[in-house]
């Protein structure tokens, strides 16, 4: 019996999300991205420029697939919302 692609996205999506509630889960296969739980805590800048990240959602996808040498966010904006303040690194790409 074949599923049709809706039910097949909706059904993966139902079992890559039961697997975020689990510890220690294993890496996922597939997730809609906008399935992923948002990160908890709103913003990493101290006060005050962390009231300066009203507005943003994200949504961290990196650690949900096992990646370890990068971060990969989704990152939903609020009309006038901004990404992240101006910053350099000096030990990272």
């Amino acid at each position: 019996m074949s599923m049709d692609p809706g039910s097949q996205q909706q059904a993966a999506t139902s079992v890559a999300c039961q697997s975020l509630t689990m510890p220690n889960p294993s890496p996922l296969v597939a997730l809609v991205a906008t399935d992923a739980p948002k990160r908890v805590k709103p913003s990493n800048y101290p006060p005050p420029f962390a009231s300066q990240m009203d507005g943003r959602d994200k949504r961290p996808l990196g650690d949900l697939f096992g990646l370890t040498n990068f971060g990969v966010n989704l990152t939903q904006l609020a009309p006038g919302a901004v990404s992240s303040l101006r910053h350099a690194h000096t030990t990272q790409d």
